[in-house]
């Protein structure tokens, strides 16, 4: 009886498959081939490329070949790819916000510094109240429809990682369909 178990294939555990499925989505989503959710496609996506590379490493364990997979096909080197130029166009917008930041408040002190007027109090209090303001709504109002716009052009900026990020996609379905 042994011998037949051992040569019966196992069945993959729910909690593979659901991890398997949640590699699946992610994927899906930074690809295009399943849409965005609406309300915080930043975050959705954002945990995405976040996490995806952990549930591929985890899924691994208990199936091998997932890592293999990942790893010949491209597929990881192609997620890499996409997640540096997500986090350089982050990145290079934190760093304009912070040069003007740095600008206003350079300005600022030059005003104080150079005007002995009464007026100086107002143009430093101007500027903290801006850049106050501006720390609070730039996140929300200018840097996330900027990255949430460009996440869905991914398939269009990186087709041919795409292309090897959904093979491994379709090859992840066909793992999970297996009885």
């Amino acid at each position: 009886m042994s011998s037949r178990r051992s040569r019966k294939k196992a069945k993959l555990s729910i909690g593979t498959k659901e991890n398997i499925d949640t590699i699946i989505n992610d994927l899906s989503i930074i690809i295009g081939r399943k849409s965005q959710p609406k309300e915080e496609s930043g975050q959705v996506i954002g945990d995405a490329f976040k996490n995806t590379d952990a549930y591929v490493a985890a899924v691994s364990l208990a199936v091998p070949n997932i890592d293999t997979l990942w790893h010949d096909t491209g597929a990881r080197d192609a997620f890499l790819k996409i997640k540096r130029g997500r986090k350089r166009a982050i990145r290079f917008l934190i760093a304009i916000a912070v040069i003007i930041s740095v600008i206003i408040l350079a300005g600022a002190v030059v005003a104080v510094i150079l005007i002995s007027e009464w007026y100086k109090w107002i143009i430093l209090l101007g500027a903290a109240l801006l850049l106050f303001l501006g720390s609070s709504s730039i996140p929300k109002f200018v840097m996330g429809p900027y990255i949430a716009k460009r996440d869905t052009q991914i398939p269009e900026k990186f087709p041919t990682e795409c292309t090897l990020i959904n093979k491994f996609v379709k090859d992840l379905i066909q793992i999970r369909r297996k009885p």
